[in-house]
């Protein structure tokens, strides 16, 4: 189905479902948008690559920027700061819209499309988990199986995880692949992490940029590389991937590798050769 007849399609069922009269979708310069008052929504999709083999591409990652016109861009969380109960289902539903949508030129070339789902989306549905989602996809003429549910866990009691995780596995029940994001690398937090990662078994573990380097741009001590290296390993003898996001430098690249991550993400593949070669000198 062309992409205008689409989003026309979920317009419609928005507007149906939520009782309002503006259209929340729109396409500008050939990018589906959502439209949430003032607020405006799209997407990035960064490419997932082999790490053994960077130019092959295995997936891509959706990510969320969200600004006013005229304005400046609005962290994702922002986004659901003030939200509550059905309204983050509500965003939480229009976001993953528009990330489908603007993934359809990339969809039939055997790879996925890693979204994020906020956790207090999972937390306020209590069954059912995806069905929504599927319709979608099926429109689209998708399924399940192409997507990763991604949830960031950091900043969640032991009650609200467990919680997550019956939530998550009732996504994981229709064939959707599950994800974990990692930012804390305390070494006292990778080992809850491990904990996480055991308890759920993800498809993929998301490693993100302080796993390379922290704010100040020090690298990973001894300690956190070596529990790090455990984490991927667990994940593997459990059945999942892990993928290295925020890949920056030649230096990023080789720490990746030696934590054995499967997957790359980040803006250092996009660089020209000659600033790739000034970065490693």
């Amino acid at each position: 189905m062309h992409l205008d007849l689409l989003v026309a399609l979920f317009n419609k069922r928005f507007q149906l479902e939520r009782g309002i009269h503006e259209a929340p979708l729109r396409v500008v310069r050939g990018k589906v948008e959502g439209r949430v008052g003032e607020l405006r929504l799209t997407s990035t999709l960064k490419p997932i690559r082999l790490a053994e083999s960077p130019l092959i591409v295995q997936g891509h990652e959706a990510v969320l920027h969200a600004y006013v016109e005229g304005g400046s861009p609005q962290a994702a969380m922002d986004v659901f700061g003030d939200a509550e109960g059905v309204s983050v289902v509500n965003m939480d539903r229009l976001c993953r819209t528009v990330h489908m949508l603007n993934y359809l030129p990339y969809a039939w070339n055997d790879g996925f499309l890693s979204v994020e789902v906020n956790p207090r989306h999972v937390l306020s549905i209590k069954q059912n988990h995806g069905a929504y989602f599927e319709e979608v996809l099926g429109r689209c003429g998708l399924t399940p199986k192409q997507v990763v549910i991604s949830v960031p866990f950091e900043h969640l009691s032991n009650s609200y995880q467990l919680a997550l995780v019956q939530g998550l596995n009732n996504y994981r029940s229709r064939g959707y692949q599950l994800a974990v994001r990692l930012s804390q690398t305390h070494p006292e937090q990778i080992k809850q992490s491990t904990v996480l990662v055991t308890r759920l078994s993800p498809d993929f573990v998301k490693l993100q940029r302080p796993f390379l380097t922290d704010r100040n741009g020090q690298a990973a001590s001894a300690l956190q590389l070596e529990l790090t290296r455990k984490l991927v390993s667990i994940a593997r003898l459990a059945g999942g991937l892990t993928i290295q996001n925020g890949i920056e430098t030649e230096q990023d690249l080789e720490t990746a590798r030696s934590l054995k991550a499967y997957l790359l993400e980040g803006d250092y593949f996009g660089q020209p050769v000659k600033r790739r070669a000034r970065d490693a000198a």
